[in-house]
């Protein structure tokens, strides 16, 4: 359950920043609240104290009760350094450095739509990113994406479903 602050601040676009530990989820989350796309929530997270905005891009409905809402940028730089396997947080990681040979695990894309993440291989030797479960990676439905180079990076945007590329550089390989 989300703890919002009752009473938004008026922006001068004329939407409102919004106040709160999570992200809404439940259509309990937002009770008495009147949301409008283009509204914007403030997060910080209890666990990193990493602020986080957030957009509401599709207002609460049967699809998603606690409204759609879409990361914008985060206060806190995100970037995470890796030296073994490790599984992707979806509320604090944006970039994750990975400094040897190892595979990365995303979070759900299910979980986290519109989640974008980026993952860089500082070794000299290759990264393995894998989506969770039966999740995929792109239009040729992959199992994984590994970065066979050095400084070979990928940065992958969840749809909901499933993690799509929307750009690497350096050697890239779909598997």
């Amino acid at each position: 359950m989300s703890n919002f602050v009752p009473t938004p601040w008026l922006l001068p676009n004329g939407n409102n920043l919004w106040f709160s530990d999570s992200v809404p989820t439940l259509s309990s989350d937002v009770i008495g609240m009147n949301l409008q796309p283009g509204d914007y929530l403030w997060i910080v997270n209890t666990s990193s104290n990493m602020p986080f905005i957030y957009k509401l891009i599709a207002a609460p409905s049967t699809t998603y009760a606690g409204g759609q809402w879409q990361e914008v940028g985060a206060s806190g730089n995100g970037i995470f350094t890796k030296s073994a396997a490790y599984t992707i947080n979806g509320n604090t990681d944006a970039v994750v450095v990975v400094s040897s040979n190892c595979a990365i695990t995303l979070p759900s894309a299910v979980s986290f739509p519109l989640k974008r993440v980026t993952v860089i291989n500082g070794a000299a030797t290759s990264t393995t990113v894998v989506p969770v479960s039966s999740q995929k990676i792109g239009n040729s439905h992959s199992t994984n994406a590994t970065l066979g180079a050095a400084d070979s990076a990928i940065t992958l945007v969840s749809d909901g479903t499933q993690w799509w590329p929307v750009s690497s550089t350096g050697t890239v390989s779909y598997n």
